[in-house]
């Protein structure tokens, strides 16, 4: 029996949910990835924009200032910009970005200069762009199907973008959102 199954992706720990291997073909991809992203809306509902500035979410590794919640959803949103672009790509012509077209493979300063390019934006900016993006990568996975999506080609990088990046990003931002809440932050006052 298939512990995993058992695994309440919406409300389970988040280490339980990431021991769910949901390239599994037994899973369902696009229900899935809906509890995921409503998992992600869900964490930080009720914060004020102010809270959404605040640094201490995560330090930057690439050494630049510390995350804030705007900093992270920027982050996913930028991310799914750029997937959107990459499966339209992947799309017509079947050839998949690598990591060297993201500063030569060196992501934490890829992600920094991401982070340059979102830091005007206010949260609700940031909270429509990345819906909108979501939309968008959305209607091109779909395009794709889903036995294309769970190739080695295209799993990295489809995956990453609807499901493994939000699960990374939850891991951080779900404790600091708690923390915001709790005014534990020592930067809140």
């Amino acid at each position: 029996m298939d512990l995993t199954a058992a695994v309440d992706l919406g409300r389970a720990p988040l280490a339980d949910v990431q021991t769910v291997d949901l390239r599994a073909p037994e899973r369902d991809l696009w229900a899935d990835e809906a509890v995921l992203w409503a998992r992600l809306q869900a964490s930080w509902t009720g914060l004020d924009d102010a809270a959404w500035r605040l640094p201490g979410a995560a330090p930057s590794d690439a050494g630049g200032p510390d995350w804030s919640l705007l900093d992270h959803v920027a982050h996913l949103a930028g991310w799914q910009d750029l997937a959107v672009d990459y499966v339209a790509t992947a799309l017509a012509s079947g050839a998949w970005p690598t990591d060297s077209d993201f500063a030569g493979g060196d992501f934490d300063v890829f992600n920094e200069r991401l982070r340059d390019e979102w830091a005007a934006f206010d949260p609700a900016e940031v909270r429509s762009r990345l819906a909108t993006g979501h939309d968008r990568l959305l209607a091109n996975a779909h395009r794709l199907g889903e036995d294309a999506i769970r190739t080695d080609d295209a799993w990295s990088w489809v995956f990453m973008a609807l499901h493994g990046h939000q699960l990374e990003h939850l891991a951080i931002i779900e404790p600091w959102v708690d923390r915001l809440r709790t005014g534990r932050t020592g930067n809140a006052g």
